[in-house]
């Protein structure tokens, strides 16, 4: 199974942060893919919480 083929089903954020969840072990810096999965995940977070903002 490919990547893509999980992360084309996802919105842009969730999907980037799969992508670089996933490929951690097989590029040469781990903790650097681990950081930008956290951005993304972390940008997630926030548009979700604005959105909810927005509603309330």
């Amino acid at each position: 199974m490919e990547c893509i083929e999980i992360t084309e089903h996802m919105g842009f954020c969730l999907g980037n942060a799969v992508k670089y969840i996933w490929r951690a072990d097989l590029k040469n810096d781990a903790i650097e893919d681990l950081r930008k999965a956290r951005w993304y995940i972390d940008r997630e977070i926030t548009r979700r919480q604005e959105a909810s903002d927005v509603l309330a």
